[in-house]
C-alpha cells in the first residue's frame, strides 16, 4: 500500500514540476500580459469633455500600408475596443478578431470614439513585435484649429514616451473667484522663451478630486522641461487669463503650484480678464487681508460679510479670508475681529504670518 501511495506522490510531483517548467521555466509567467494587444488611454481630458458628452464605444483602425488595406475598419464593424475594467485603458484583441500582422509590413492606426466625431493622429508600427507593449498615450490634446475643424489629438505609443507620468506637474488652484464660475475648461499655455517656441499652445487640465486644483501633467503629454531655459506659462478659460508666470531653473522636483494673489485685472489691449497668480513658492499670503490692500483692517471684516450676502466687490481673496482653514464662513470675520482686538495673535489656518501693526 506504501509502495502504491509513494508511486502516486512521485507521479504527483511530476505533473507539478511539468507544469512548472512548461510555465516558468522558459520566463513566461503563467500570468504573462495578453500578446497581441493594442491599447489606447482615454482619460477624462480627451474625448470625453470636449462636447461634455460621454462616449460608449472606443474603435481602433489598422492599415497595411503596404498592401494598401484595411485591417480593422470602423464601417465594418470589426475595430470595436474592450474597456479594460473600470479603468480609463481600452485594448483592442487582434488574436480575438482573428488578425495577424506582417513584422515586414508597415501600418498606421488610428483611435476615434463614437458620438464625439473626432480621433487621433496615425501612429506607425514597424517591424511589428506581439510581445511589444502598444500602448497609445497623448502628448497634445488639441489645438486652436479643433474649434473650426474636427479635433485631432496627438498621440505616441507610450514606449516611445521617455517621460515620467506623474512626476512632471503643473497645478493651479483656480477657486470659484477666480476665473468664471463654474469653471468648465481650463488650459495650460507653455512657451519656451530661450527657445522662442511655443511648447504647449492648448492643453486641458485636469481637475484632481473633492479640490479646486487643475493640474496639467507635462510626462503625460511627452514634454520635458530644459533646465537651463527660460519658460513662460498662462492659464485661460477661454474668457479670462492668468498673467504670465515665469520659470527659469527649471526643477521637476519642485512644486509648481499657481496661487491666485488677486481677483481681476481688465486689460484694454486683449478685452481680457487678467487673474494675477503667483507660483506658490513665490506667494506669501496674508492671511486676514480679504480685500487684497496689504494688510489686516476692520476693512477685511466688511468685505467678508458682503460676501457673504453675496454682494459684488471690487476685489476679494478667498484663500486669505479663510482664516481658520474651514471654508469661508462668519467665523472668519470673527476672527479677524478678535485678531484687531489683540484677544489673539494669530489666525487657526496653517502657514498664517498675520500681525499686528
Amino acid at each position: 500500500m506504501k509502495s502504491v501511495l509513494s508511486k502516486c506522490f512521485a507521479f504527483a510531483v511530476a505533473i507539478a514540476v511539468l507544469i512548472s517548467v512548461l510555465c516558468f521555466g522558459s520566463g513566461v509567467s503563467a500570468s504573462a500580459s495578453p500578446q497581441n494587444v493594442i491599447r489606447i488611454i482615454v482619460d477624462d481630458d480627451t474625448f470625453k469633455n470636449y462636447y461634455n458628452e460621454d462616449y460608449e464605444k472606443v474603435y481602433c483602425m489598422i492599415c497595411d500600408e503596404t498592401t494598401d488595406e484595411d485591417v480593422s475598419s470602423w464601417m465594418s464593424n470589426n475595430a470595436e475596443m474592450t474597456q479594460v475594467g473600470e479603468s480609463n485603458t481600452w485594448s483592442y484583441d487582434l488574436d480575438e478578431h482573428g488578425i495577424t500582422l506582417d513584422h515586414s509590413h508597415h501600418y498606421t492606426v488610428m483611435f476615434t470614439a463614437d458620438l464625439i466625431g473626432a480621433m487621433t493622429d496615425e501612429l506607425v508600427i514597424d517591424n511589428y513585435d506581439p510581445a511589444k507593449d502598444y500602448t497609445a498615450v497623448f502628448t497634445e490634446l488639441f489645438t486652436y484649429e479643433s474649434f473650426t475643424e474636427v479635433p485631432t489629438y496627438q498621440y505616441k505609443w507610450i514606449g516611445e514616451n521617455e517621460f515620467d507620468v506623474g512626476m512632471d506637474i503643473i497645478r493651479i488652484s483656480a477657486d470659484k473667484n477666480t476665473f468664471w464660475n463654474p469653471i468648465d475648461r481650463l488650459y495650460c499655455r507653455i512657451v519656451d522663451e530661450t527657445a522662442g517656441e511655443e511648447v504647449i499652445e492648448m492643453g486641458r487640465m485636469t481637475q484632481e478630486a473633492d479640490s479646486d486644483i487643475r493640474s496639467f501633467d507635462l510626462g503625460k503629454h511627452g514634454v520635458a522641461l530644459d533646465p537651463e531655459h527660460t519658460y513662460t506659462v498662462k492659464f485661460h478659460d477661454g474668457r479670462a487669463e492668468s498673467t504670465l508666470l515665469t520659470i527659469s531653473e527649471y526643477d521637476r522636483a519642485a512644486d509648481y503650484t499657481a496661487v491666485f494673489t488677486g481677483l481681476f485685472i481688465y486689460d484694454d489691449v486683449t478685452g481680457m480678464n487678467l487673474s494675477e497668480y503667483k507660483w506658490i513658492n513665490d506667494a506669501v499670503i496674508l492671511y486676514g487681508d480679504a480685500d487684497c490692500d496689504g494688510e489686516v483692517s476692520i476693512l477685511d471684516v466688511t468685505v467678508i460679510q458682503r460676501v457673504l450676502l453675496h454682494y459684488t466687490c471690487d476685489s476679494f481673496n478667498e484663500k486669505a479670508a479663510d482664516v481658520d482653514g474651514n471654508g469661508l464662513d462668519i467665523t472668519d470675520a470673527t476672527l479677524i475681529q478678535r485678531f484687531l482686538a489683540e484677544m489673539i495673535d494669530r489666525f487657526p489656518v496653517e502657514g498664517s504670518t498675520a500681525h499686528l501693526r
